[in-house]
């Protein structure tokens, strides 16, 4: 399975593709820039099997939600291409931005939540990113929500 990471900091793309680097993985690859250009421009339609979004930044101020990466155009073009049975995860500390995904979610059709009320506490099973590894110093709950392309 390959990998592909988005960072659209550029220190953050360089420290991650040096310890991809130091590491001798051949099967990831760190983009640096923003995820909407990337997914749009360089990916084919129906050829992910999965998106893996930690920890997204909730922009939590009302007038910088615009600013805010799921957001239902980008959820479409997700779902564009994402395989048949696909997978979009995402992971986040903030509540009212897991409810808001949710509901943005809930505007596009052909995805399925796999979780009754749209998400779970997530346990931790996935890679351990620096934010994660934050918050659960700080003691936040965590969210898991996983959508399936019907």
């Amino acid at each position: 399975m390959n990998y592909i990471g988005t960072e659209i900091l550029g220190g953050r793309a360089k420290k991650a593709g040096r310890k991809v680097e130091k590491r001798n993985l051949h099967n990831i690859l760190i983009f640096k820039g923003d995820a909407r250009r990337f997914v749009w421009e360089f990916l084919y339609d129906e050829t992910v099997t999965k998106f893996l979004l930690m920890f997204p930044d909730p922009w939590p101020k009302k007038r910088h939600h615009k600013h805010r990466l799921l957001r239902s155009a980008f959820i479409e073009m997700l779902r564009l291409r994402l395989v048949h049975g696909g997978l979009v995860c995402i992971t986040t500390d903030d509540a009212p931005y897991r409810d808001w995904i949710i509901g943005e979610f809930g505007k596009c059709a052909g995805f399925e939540s796999l979780h009754d009320k749209g998400y779970t506490l997530y346990t931790g099973h996935l890679p351990v990113s620096l934010f994660e590894k934050r918050f659960r110093e700080e003691e936040r709950e965590l969210y898991l929500m996983e959508f399936e392309k019907k």
